[in-house]
């Protein structure tokens, strides 16, 4: 009979726990979790060879208006684009920044187009810096612009003239 009334009470408490679950998903669904799974749009690859899956590409989880907006970061960084402004340094600054492990973002001028080239030096200076990762004294090398590396850049079709000089 003991027995009896512990199967019971772990089989209420299971059928409890399942039927919270399901409420509290529910409610959840309804709300802004809903809105911001239905405002995702997603970029799948529909390629015949594969009939049974669609490879998700990208996803504009960036436009989703529900995730944390870090005010204090984005306060920070307004001030400070605004004290270079002031002084000079800067013309136009465009900064976005996403936290994958709590979905905060911050983004000021976000909206401001930039010509892809300029955005080169980002990624080449990404790749110089997780070289320097693993040989420290890479920037501390000093290079040197040569002459061969001048003539390449000459050579290169609609390239803006460069203002460095050999030696």
């Amino acid at each position: 009979m003991k027995r009896y009334k512990v199967y019971l009470g772990l089989v209420l408490i299971f059928v409890f726990g399942l039927a919270l679950g399901f409420f509290i998903g529910r409610w959840l669904e309804t709300g802004k979790f809903k809105a911001a799974a239905q405002s995702t749009k997603s970029v799948r690859d529909n390629d015949p060879a594969y009939p049974f899956i669609e490879p998700l590409l990208s996803c504009n989880l960036w436009e989703i208006k529900q995730f944390n907006k870090n005010q204090a970061l984005s306060e920070t960084i307004n001030n400070y684009i605004k004290r270079q402004y002031l002084s000079q340094n800067a013309q136009q600054v465009s900064v976005f920044f996403y936290d994958l492990k709590n979905s905060d973002q911050v983004g000021l001028n976000t909206d401001v187009l930039y010509h892809p080239a300029s955005l080169l030096k980002l990624v080449i200076m990404m790749v110089y810096f997780k070289q320097a990762e693993s040989d420290p004294t890479l920037l501390t090398r000093q290079l040197v612009y040569q002459q061969s590396v001048s003539q390449q850049n000459s050579e290169i079709e609609f390239a803006v003239p460069s203002a460095l000089t050999v030696g």
